[in-house]
């Protein structure tokens, strides 16, 4: 007894094992029971296996509700980048030093220097002078591929299209406009610098062409023209507006567009190849002044043949008078051997009196033999050459810019640029400047009247007076021509031009069908065409115009007497928009559509005679003569050549 009773540990160690085995299922039930073992930890919080999935899914429900309930956020707005990208893309040298020596426009190579302590007054630039207008009517030669650099308009593959290219040309002092920037940033002495030189020859930037349409009854906004699709340097040419959008100075442009190809592309720009040409094309200026002349000369030759016709009906009738008068006149006598004689009158042997005949004006027309004007101006001393001898394309050579001409020795500078945009029946005005380089362009060099212009790449003279309205002659033609009153059926006459000649095609419309169809090409192939190949062995007739129904009208005509006119009209409607209609038969129509159909029929008349030729590429033009006289261009002087000016006013394709 006494020895259990020292013990304690054994007296106690079941009690103990009973409490460790206690503790430790306590800890198992919260840990391994109700704790939940496999719980993960999400959020900063544990979930059970059969939480996680509906506490994220009905998060994402709270959120997306959330979002629904919100108003909507406003993000920044999107700026296009095409600028940059192309401004990019165009000059890919950056970070130039810009003391660095490279070539500078002109006479000067060497370092240019910035212009620092210096106010400068930039100069105002001369005005355009004598703008002209005209429009050719071409069968041209269009690039079907992007011309650039690298693929010039001369190695493009091209298609034959009908074109209309309206050029406005007009004239800038250059002595003047050199006077203007010598002034302004020439520094005469030994403190002259070479920059300063530069500054005072003025390069220039860019032609911009402007045209307003009419629609309706009103004028549309002015609309820039951009460059024709055979210009291989457009990309380069669009200069910005702002010195902050070029990557580098405004003195490598001035040196990269002094080049002589840049400088001839911006003032006097290439035309389209025509296929159809008859006389070789010139600047607007000079090709005013050819047509006046060429309709100058039908109109005398139309003369001269009305004055000989003239006289040969009075000499036929002349003569017809004095054969009756001398049938008329009564026999004297006769001598034995049947002559007459007697009273004076010769017998035998006797000389009969020579009657005077007087040679009558016009009778006989003498041809002359006009010595070529080059011929004549090249064997005569230059000190005698009379400007009015010059032919138009010889002025117009003379005018002509090329590699070797030094601009600043030319007096008057001729610039013209083209519009290939237009549409067909449409009218236009034109209004042109001409703008040359900011030379001092984000230098602080401006005088606060001036501080405007600190940041302008290019100094603009002011916009030309607008030109007299240009009408780009219609392609298709409708004309109602026979109508079968049982169902109202039309027969309407649809002429359509294409590659320079004129078709038509009649057909027979029904109310609630359109007008025209596609047709055969007849000239698909024809061996008139001198060897080129039209790929379009179909012509598109379709008009676009729904035959809505024919009205049968009654008019009264007439001032003193009135008379009754019974007609139909035919109306039509494009697309629903507006009704119009044209009078059926031609005996009703408006004298504007008489005219058209006889123009018309009188080209396709023409063309039968006188087949048109299309010409393959770099060949010269066809210089076709009519009676030893040559072919004046079809058209008005200031109309495009085969413009009809009584052509209707319908919706052209």
């Amino acid at each position: 007894m006494s020895n259990k009773a020292g013990n304690i540990f054994e007296q106690f160690v079941d009690k103990i094992v009973l409490g460790l085995s206690v503790l430790v299922c306590i800890w198992l039930l919260f840990t391994h029971v109700l704790g939940n073992p496999n719980a993960g930890k999400y959020q900063e919080r544990k979930f059970g296996p059969g939480q996680i999935d509906s506490f994220i899914v009905n998060e994402n429900v709270r959120r997306l509700e959330a979002k629904l309930v919100s108003s909507p956020k406003t993000g920044e707005k999107y700026e296009s980048k095409t600028t940059v990208f192309n401004s990019k893309l165009k000059q890919s040298i950056k970070n130039i030093d810009s003391d660095v020596y490279f070539p500078v426009p002109g006479y000067y190579e060497g370092k240019i220097e910035v212009a620092q302590g210096r106010i400068y007054r930039v100069p105002e630039i001369s005005p355009v002078e004598d703008v002209n207008v005209a429009a050719v009517r071409m069968v041209a030669w269009v690039p079907s591929e992007e011309v650039s650099v690298k693929l010039p308009y001369a190695e493009a593959e091209t298609r034959l299209e009908d074109l209309d290219l309206v050029t406005v040309d007009g004239q800038i002092d250059i002595t003047d406009l050199y006077n203007r920037f010598g002034s302004s940033f020439a520094q005469a002495g030994a403190q002259a610098k070479a920059y300063e030189k530069q500054y005072a020859r003025p390069v220039f930037a860019m032609v911009q062409l402007q045209r307003q349409q009419l629609l309706e009854e009103r004028w549309s906004d002015w609309q820039d023209i951009p460059k024709t699709k055979i210009c291989h340097l457009k990309n380069i040419l669009d200069v910005p507006d702002d010195v902050n959008e070029l990557d580098y100075g405004v003195e490598l442009s001035m040196a990269q567009f002094a080049k002589v190809d840049f400088r001839n592309e911006i003032l006097q720009p290439g035309v389209y190849d025509d296929a159809a040409a008859v006389i070789n094309w010139i600047s607007p200026g000079f090709y005013i002044e050819r047509q006046k002349k060429l309709a100058k000369d039908e109109q005398d030759r139309e003369r001269e043949l009305l004055e000989a016709e003239k006289l040969r009906r009075i000499s036929e009738s002349r003569s017809t008078r004095e054969q009756s008068t001398r049938r008329a006149r009564p026999a004297v006598g006769r001598t034995a051997g049947g002559a007459p004689g007697g009273m004076g009158m010769p017998g035998a042997g006797a000389v009969a009196p020579q009657r005077s005949v007087r040679r009558q004006p016009g009778l006989r027309r003498e041809t002359r033999t006009v010595p070529d004007r080059r011929t004549a101006r090249s064997s005569r001393p230059s000190a005698e050459i009379d400007k009015d001898v010059l032919t138009e394309e010889e002025k117009f050579e003379a005018v002509k810019l090329d590699d070797e001409i030094d601009i600043s020795t030319i007096e008057k500078l001729v610039f013209w640029a083209h519009d290939d945009t237009t549409e067909p029946g449409v009218e236009y005005k034109y209004r042109i400047r001409i703008g040359v380089f900011n030379p001092i362009a984000g230098k602080d060099s401006f005088s606060d009247e001036q501080k405007d212009l600190q940041n302008k790449v290019i100094l603009w003279s002011k916009f030309s007076e607008p030109t007299e309205i240009i009408k780009t002659p219609s392609r298709l033609a409708m004309f109602p021509t026979n109508i079968r009153e049982v169902d109202k059926s039309l027969t309407v006459q649809v002429s359509k031009y294409h590659l320079g000649r004129w078709y038509s095609e009649d057909f027979k419309v029904k109310p609630g069908e359109t007008v025209g169809k596609i047709g055969a090409n007849k000239s698909a192939g024809d061996e008139r065409t001198s060897g080129v190949s039209l790929e379009q062995s179909e012509i598109d007739y379709s008009t676009g115009a729904v035959y809505i129904d024919a009205v049968a009208v009654t008019e009264w005509s007439g001032t003193r007497v009135l008379r009754q006119k019974d007609y139909y009209k035919m109306l039509y409607s494009y697309e629903g928009q507006g009704v119009k209609y044209l009078p059926v038969k031609s005996r009703f129509w408006s004298g504007a559509l008489t005219i058209a159909f006889r123009e018309i029929k009188k080209a396709q008349e023409t063309e039968e005679s006188n087949p048109l030729e299309l010409q393959p590429r770099g060949t010269a033009p066809a210089r076709r003569t009519v009676g030893g006289q040559q072919e004046m261009p079809r058209g008005m002087p200031g109309m495009m050549p085969g413009m009809m000016p009584g052509m209707m006013p319908e919706r052209q394709r």
